[in-house]
């Protein structure tokens, strides 16, 4: 019991926390004249607030920032990344191909008809993807009909 109280005083006294239990010592009398030193008080530190503040700071830079960082790092090394002959997806939701590479625009040519093309900025380009033309219900469909399987016990309860 001794040691936990030890224990707790301590941490009080490292985080800054006085009172609570023990009265202070008084200080001795040297013939009724009290030292200037001897009167300040010690109040609550600032410490464990400037921890609390840093480490809140480093949660959100880890948790918030960092990874956005990354995520427009590999968007921009896609971007610059581009060649002509690429299909890509733009903001917009068009899909194109790209005929020209600029400075700082693209221009891309959307759909069968070779005649329209658009400039796009490089930012508006989202990813180097081709659409999926397949018929729905084609075996080249990336999307299959979700199967629905009923459990033959729980007809039984039913009935």
């Amino acid at each position: 019991m001794l040691f936990l109280q030890n224990l707790y005083n301590r941490v009080n006294v490292f985080l800054g926390i006085t009172g609570g239990g023990t009265a202070p010592a008084a200080p001795p009398s040297g013939g009724g004249v009290e030292d200037a030193g001897d009167a300040v008080m010690a109040g609550p530190s600032i410490w464990p607030m400037i921890f609390m503040f840093g480490a809140m700071f480093l949660a959100m830079y880890f948790l918030m920032i960092r990874p956005q960082r990354k995520r427009e790092k590999a968007m921009r090394e896609m971007q610059s990344g581009l060649r002509v002959g690429d299909r890509v997806l733009t903001s917009s939701g068009m899909y194109g191909k790209i005929v020209s590479v600029g400075t700082d625009a693209f221009m891309v040519e959307f759909g069968d008809n070779k005649g329209i093309r658009v400039p796009i900025r490089k930012s508006d380009v989202l990813g180097v993807k081709t659409p999926n033309m397949a018929p729905p219900g084609s075996a080249a469909s990336s999307t299959e009909p979700m199967k629905i399987e009923e459990n033959k016990d729980e007809k039984k309860d039913e009935n």
